[in-house]
């Protein structure tokens, strides 16, 4: 696991961050996403339970980079946003982690 991890750090960032704030209610969300899919997804990956109030407000629109750590700051804010997109598109399909750690190249 601990290579996973190093392999895929950015994107554990990202599927770390989605759950590590609070939630603003009534926003739009990124991607298109609804709130079945926001809960769906979070669900697959937690079954044990996450941070709902973080994840719909990591996943409310527009893109705040103060979500995502220091994300922006090490990739910048255009590069980020394609980051979590792509994580997110793939998290949606319930792709394991480790492949979207291994799926670089589209990163």
């Amino acid at each position: 696991m601990s290579s996973l991890l190093r392999r895929g750090a950015p994107v554990f960032l990202v599927l770390f961050a989605l759950i590590t704030v609070e939630a603003h209610a009534g926003s739009s969300y990124l991607f298109g996403a609804t709130e079945g899919d926001i809960d769906a997804t979070m669900r697959y990956y937690y079954p044990k339970g996450y941070d709902r109030d973080a994840a719909f407000r990591q996943m409310s629109a527009p893109f705040d980079c103060r979500n995502f750590g220091d994300l922006c700051r090490e990739v910048g804010e255009d590069y980020a946003y394609r980051m979590v997109e792509i994580v997110w598109l793939k998290a949606k399909r319930q792709t394991p982690l480790d492949m979207i750690a291994r799926d670089r190249t589209a990163i």
